[in-house]
């Protein structure tokens, strides 16, 4: 009633983690053995809800970088003269 189930939380345990962040376990056993499996299960809801804040807060940057990088090109396309940049390694670009 323990041995068997705590191989499988295991195993389960590191396909939510390392594989599919949506993935619960599922299973029968004592009732300690499935209160460890939901306490999981409820630590793999909020990982699932973290990562897929962080990916939407990814999505927003890279669009408003996006964003920016146009409005900058925009901007050195209508200068009457060249700009000269200068980069964090010391590197001239001229544009």
């Amino acid at each position: 009633m323990y041995i068997l189930p705590m191989h499988r939380i295991a195993e389960e345990t590191g396909i939510i983690h390392g594989v599919n962040p949506g993935h619960r376990i599922r299973l029968k056993g004592s009732s300690d053995v499935v209160r460890l499996a939901d306490s999981i299960n409820t630590a793999a809801d909020r990982f699932e809800e973290l990562h897929r804040s962080v990916e939407s807060a990814l999505r927003e940057s890279r669009t408003r970088i996006e964003e920016e990088k146009n409005i900058l090109s925009v901007v050195l396309a209508e200068l009457p003269e060249g700009v000269v940049i200068c980069t964090a390694e010391g590197q001239i670009h001229s544009l």
